[in-house]
């Protein structure tokens, strides 16, 4: 038979059946107004994850065709898994995918979107924290090693005894201290609910999440005093920018460093292929579109660069860093004047309430 798997918003009833493998992620929506997350077909297993994590249903499942259906109570299957590791390390794996999948297509808890391929890797770099309620998760002067997703429960964060905030679920915390090798817990954090979550460890962080991403959490921790370089490796931000020179009339100079960086690569691969003429033929794009005078895209560099730059096209003598000095300058150009700016504007204004960057009362929760 087929079964289609929907996701709850909130908790539903405690899981005391057992047998999800993997399904396709889908953005479809019930009538009720549930995502539907995927469908299950002859030979699937369903229902693991709130039997060995112990917690509530996290989706429901129903039938779209007449099914038959085996069923394990909690104790028979969870012995099953203690005489059989292999099979444990299977349903374990599977329960940490599934619990990644809903997390990031139900209620995403950043800003940019997390693809299949990165919810696979997180899966299979974190680690499952189970701890009850009145339990502490971590302390004021811990070594801070450790990023949370807190996927089931409640907590809250603590300064002394006074509550900074209360954390729910789909809530993560502690990613400040893993940008910041060496540091400290600034508060401690506390169960208030028996609660499920998902870890990563310093090096796991570091694997899983790539630029776009640690460029949301430093805007999150830096907001109007953020560097360029984390809103250019942002999407949503990086977007928000190009529009705002557009309106300015300067994407000349964005464009160029598009074009740097490109011709970069174009011209390390160039070099191992032994076809130089390649590099030439990109160089030559650049200094005719950017770097000549009177081009439809001149960019602001000093006329020492502008000849520097000629005379090594000239004779051929180009090389993977030929634009890397006035790469430099368009780029403190970009930061004293455009961005400048930017970060002056109504649209930078909303995308720091978007992130929701973090302010006197709650940066240090997140550390």
């Amino acid at each position: 038979g087929k079964l289609s798997v929907s996701a709850h918003r909130t908790p539903g009833n405690t899981g005391q059946q057992s047998p999800t493998r993997d399904f396709s992620i889908r953005e479809d929506l019930t009538s009720a107004g549930q995502m539907i997350l995927g469908e299950l077909t002859d030979g699937d297993y369903f229902g693991e994850l709130a039997v060995v994590v112990d917690m509530p249903r996290q989706a429901t499942v129903k039938c779209k065709t007449s099914c038959l259906l085996v069923s394990i109570d909690r104790a028979s299957f969870k012995n099953f898994l203690k005489v059989n590791d292999e099979m444990a390390q299977v349903v374990f794996a599977s329960a940490m995918q599934r619990m990644i999948v809903k997390m990031f297509t139900v209620h995403p808890p950043f800003l940019e979107r997390v693809d299949e391929n990165m919810m696979e890797d997180m899966a299979n770099a974190a680690e499952l924290k189970e701890v009850n309620a009145g339990e502490m998760i971590f302390s004021e002067g811990d070594d801070g090693d450790m990023f949370y997703l807190l996927y089931v429960g409640q907590a809250q964060a603590l300064k002394g005894q006074e509550v900074l905030a209360t954390l729910g679920e789909n809530t993560y915390f502690g990613e400040l201290s893993m940008l910041e090798e060496g540091s400290k817990r600034q508060v401690s954090v506390k169960a208030t609910k028996d609660s499920v979550m998902v870890c990563l460890s310093r090096q796991a962080f570091f694997s899983v999440f790539d630029a776009p991403f640690l460029a949301e959490f430093f805007i999150r921790k830096y907001g109007a005093n953020v560097k360029m370089k984390y809103v250019l490796d942002h999407k949503a931000c990086n977007a928000a920018f190009r529009e705002h020179l557009k309106k300015e009339l300067t994407e000349e100079h964005i464009h160029y460093v598009d074009k740097v960086n490109e011709y970069k690569e174009t011209a390390k691969f160039a070099l191992l292929d032994g076809q130089p003429e390649k590099m030439q033929a990109a160089a030559a794009d650049i200094v005719e579109n950017f770097t000549k005078q009177g081009s439809d895209q001149e960019v602001n560099i000093p006329d020492s660069q502008r000849v520097t730059i000629q005379e090594k096209l000239d004779s051929e003598r180009c090389a993977v860093d030929m634009f890397d000095e006035s790469l430099d300058e368009v780029v403190k150009l970009l930061e004293r004047d455009n961005f400048a700016r930017f970060k002056t504007s109504g649209a930078f204004a909303k995308l720091l309430t978007r992130l929701e960057v973090y302010g006197a009362s709650n940066a240090t929760l997140h550390a």
